[in-house]
């Protein structure tokens, strides 16, 4: 999946409550800073384990090599990807990794909003 919205909007807590539900390892990497090696890293632990589930952040700023580097992790489902970008994925991420993954748009909760959700979860 990719999320994608303004910067304090929850996506990389989004990532992690996904990640925390399931028995898979969980990885953080930033394509802003992060290389080839640590997504090669990240494949190998995927090969080895069977699964990891990769949270990329800035998505947008992974260059087009590092994104066809990453499809056959995916398509064979070593590697479970979420990114999480600013920028809108369908300008900055290529149609091969668009296609496999699901994007959603996350946008900043009311304060309305926060109230229901707090006032549901004390009722409970």
């Amino acid at each position: 999946m990719i999320l994608y919205g303004e910067p304090g909007t929850g996506k990389t807590s989004i990532a992690s409550a996904i990640a925390g539900s399931t028995e898979l390892s969980f990885r953080i990497l930033n394509a802003a800073t992060d290389g080839k090696k640590e997504l090669q890293e990240v494949a190998e632990e995927g090969k080895m384990s069977g699964s990891v589930i990769l949270l990329l952040d800035e998505i947008h700023r992974l260059d087009k090599t590092k994104q066809d580097f990453l499809l056959p992790h995916l398509e064979s489902g070593r590697i479970v990807l979420i990114g999480a970008t600013t920028e809108n994925p369908y300008l900055s991420v290529t149609p091969a990794i668009r296609s496999r993954t699901q994007i959603f748009h996350v946008e900043a909760l009311s304060e309305k909003d926060i109230k229901t959700a707090i006032n549901h979860a004390l009722s409970d």
